[in-house]
């Protein structure tokens, strides 16, 4: 899994009672135009009416629907099961998880929730050229453990509804190479680079290992973070290794599932008769240039282990015997916590555990109850009664 905690979304839709739903969809779609404030739902139905053109009540956006009124006195709905949108200085703008520097790091521009990753400071000799070095500035202030000595850096901080929390790095770090949406913090360890990459709700987080040399450090042998916040725990499924962060009531706020390892003998997924996607900034970076960025289609994969004490003290413990198999091709990808929910399945694959299995499925239908796919649809002029509620 990418170190990353990513938002679980639960979606509910709030329709008044006797609207109409169909799945008929028609007309031309148009602006309203940049009138001084948000078009409500009765100034784009005269529009509409008016013009014989689909016009959008931008009054009604949020950050996964948008609404229409149509010539013929309806409404159209869309909703997507993912954001579209964020709200940033109370405006609604389109997803752009680029990063820019932002006081205490560097965060993607407009996202829902808060992501900033660290901006680092520790000088590294000999990094390689490319991509944008960040400026050299005040960073957060280290939190040194008196039982250890270990000094834990906030490696990213985010709020999802309304909540804190932390994810922390067992040292300093260097100053990140930025590249669009991804923070490249290079030779953590000598021939170990750290990827943190931002996306709408969450991060996804890779240890990139150049080489056997560097899969002998002994950082390998056990990964450390740590996890904070004030008002949420964390837990673990010892089957499948998954961390969840709950809140007072039991519910899961984020989460990341398995952690996975993948060598670089697949290939680029791309859908057939097209070019590979491009990868933001492997043109300026040559790690960013690396083909096992790209997944783990084709590749040796295996499950990494893990456990979580009662402080929140996270260990991941890749597999030796992995890193050591002479068939492995360098560099190999450890994704010990993951953003995206739907990349369990090949973890699932490499591992083949019965019980695994069906935990993990259990888990991956809940996450899909919670984020449906709905069809667009024509809704009969109604009382304003559209929520959505993202959990």
């Amino acid at each position: 899994m990418t170190v990353g905690v990513a938002v679980v979304a639960a979606v509910a839709l709030a329709v008044p009672l006797a609207v109409h739903l169909t799945g008929r969809d028609g007309g031309e779609q148009v602006k309203a135009g940049e009138p001084a404030g948000p078009v409500v739902m009765d100034a784009a139905l005269r529009q509409a009416k008016r013009t014989g053109k689909d016009v959008e009540a931008t009054a009604e956006r949020s950050g996964n629907t948008t609404t229409w009124a149509q010539p013929n006195g309806r409404f159209k709905l869309r909703v997507s099961s993912a954001n579209v949108r964020a709200k940033v200085g109370g405006q609604w703008k389109a997803i752009d998880t680029d990063l820019e520097r932002v006081k205490d790091g560097f965060a993607p521009k407009a996202v829902n929730g808060r992501v900033v990753f660290s901006a680092g400071g520790k000088a590294v000799a000999g990094a390689a050229a490319g991509g944008q070095r960040a400026a050299r500035g005040v960073t957060r202030a280290a939190l040194t453990d008196a039982a250890t000595g270990t000094e834990w850096t906030d490696l990213v901080r985010l709020t999802v509804d309304g909540h804190d929390m932390t994810v922390k790095w067992p040292g300093a770090l260097p100053e990140p190479v930025i590249a669009g949406p991804r923070a490249l913090y290079e030779n953590i360890r000598p021939g170990i680079d750290m990827l943190l990459t931002a996306q709408d709700g969450g991060y996804s987080h890779l240890l990139i290992v150049k080489d056997r040399k560097a899969a002998a450090d002994p950082l390998l042998s056990e990964v450390n973070y740590r996890l904070a916040s004030p008002d949420l725990t964390f837990h673990m499924d010892e089957p499948s290794y998954a961390v969840s962060a709950r809140d007072g009531k039991g519910e899961e706020v984020a989460g990341s599932p398995t952690p996975f390892m993948w060598d670089s003998s697949g290939a680029i997924t791309a859908t057939e008769g097209e070019p590979a996607p491009a990868v933001p900034g492997s043109a300026e970076h040559p790690t960013l240039a690396l083909p096992g960025l790209g997944g783990a289609e084709g590749a040796h994969t295996k499950v990494a282990t893990a456990s979580l004490g009662a402080d929140g003290a996270l260990a991941v413990k890749p597999n030796r015997e992995f890193l050591d198999d002479g068939g492995i091709v360098y560099p190999v990808f450890i994704d010990p916590l993951q953003g995206t929910q739907d990349e369990l399945d090949p973890a699932l694959q490499a591992r083949g555990d019965v019980e695994f299995l069906q935990r993990a499925e259990l888990q991956r239908q809940r996450r899909e109850r919670r984020s449906r796919r709905i069809r667009d649809e024509d809704v009969r002029h109604g009382p304003v009664g559209f929520h959505l509620r993202v959990r």
